[in-house]
């Protein structure tokens, strides 16, 4: 029996609903019920212990949302605006109207290009880019503690339609932002709930199949041993 992904699917249907308005709702709250869903199959895979909120949800995503689209994959946008003088390589236009996850990188070619321009301690800093990563800091922390976004994401892409974006497609804003007195153009990147659904329900087909090899009940803590490293760790 699938128990996570059944369950799964009723968190991202109710997700969905809270999205369309029922209940006066919006993409937040739709957002807050599917990083919970990942959140507490993340607590209950590995043995327990203390401060690895962060780097257990991140881990779950990597490891079990590593499909079609990879959840390792890299925001090229965002760490091309970290890393200016990675941009040309990155091949993202400084100027350009609209960017969406095809702008973007996998690890493997995000790695290649931080190693040739002598980047240190490049896998981390790439991992910190990371879809999984983003979605843990951006979204699941910025609506959980705030109610909003984090700095460096958007609840809302208008432009979607008119740039043909597919309904599951990651996606990037633009904002206009007072930096040093200056107005700067920076990018939002934008996580569709249906692609947040996506990967819970990657995530709970993870979790049944660890049940099965386990034997184990579902809802238990598997106490699966603790990566050593984390994968946000590099």
């Amino acid at each position: 029996m699938n128990y996570y992904r059944t369950w799964a699917e009723k968190q991202s249907s109710l997700a969905q609903s809270l999205e369309s308005g029922a209940l006066g709702a919006s993409y937040a709250d739709g957002a807050i019920i599917l990083c919970a869903t990942i959140s507490t199959m993340s607590c209950l895979l590995w043995a327990r212990s203390r401060n690895t909120d962060k780097k257990r949800f991140i881990e779950i995503v990597a490891r079990f949302g590593g499909g079609v689209p990879d959840s390792t994959r890299v925001s090229g946008v965002l760490l091309a605006e970290a890393v200016p003088q990675l941009r040309q390589q990155l091949g993202i236009a400084e100027k350009a109207l609209h960017l969406s996850e095809r702008n973007d990188k996998t690890e493997a070619e995000a790695i290649s290009i931080c190693t040739a321009a002598g980047i240190q301690d490049f896998k981390k800093r790439v991992r910190r880019y990371s879809y999984a990563s983003l979605l843990y800091e951006e979204v699941r922390c910025g609506f959980a503690h705030e109610y909003k976004p984090g700095e460096r994401a958007a609840d809302g892409d208008q432009l979607r339609t008119l740039a043909r974006v597919p309904s599951r497609e990651i996606s990037y804003t633009n904002a206009l932002v007072i930096e040093n007195a200056i107005p700067v153009t920076r990018r939002r990147i934008y996580f569709p709930l249906e692609r947040i659904s996506e990967i819970a329900l990657a995530v709970a087909d993870g979790m049944d199949n660890e049940c099965a090899n386990l034997n184990a009940n579902p809802f238990d803590n598997l106490r699966v041993s603790i990566p050593t490293p984390w994968w946000s760790e590099g």
